[in-house]
């Protein structure tokens, strides 16, 4: 959905989710470039997602962010 699109009934929606990808995208370039460590301050390399149920969407999401 292109950032310009309108929503009719709630355009706050479309401004909310946009803001959720440019962090996510944030997030990840500075995951590809290594300016986001571990614990250790080495570069990630390995994604472990643990979960107890429910969505696997979100940490679905984030993995394809990263493998892009």
């Amino acid at each position: 959905m292109p950032k310009n699109f309108e929503f009719s009934t709630q355009p706050q929606v479309v401004n909310e989710v946009h803001g959720v990808l440019d962090r996510v995208n944030a997030f990840t370039e500075k995951v590809r470039t290594g300016a986001h460590t571990g614990a250790t301050g080495k570069k990630l390399l390995n994604v472990v997602a643990i979960g107890i149920g429910g969505s696997q969407l979100g940490p679905e999401f984030v993995n394809e962010a990263l493998r892009a």
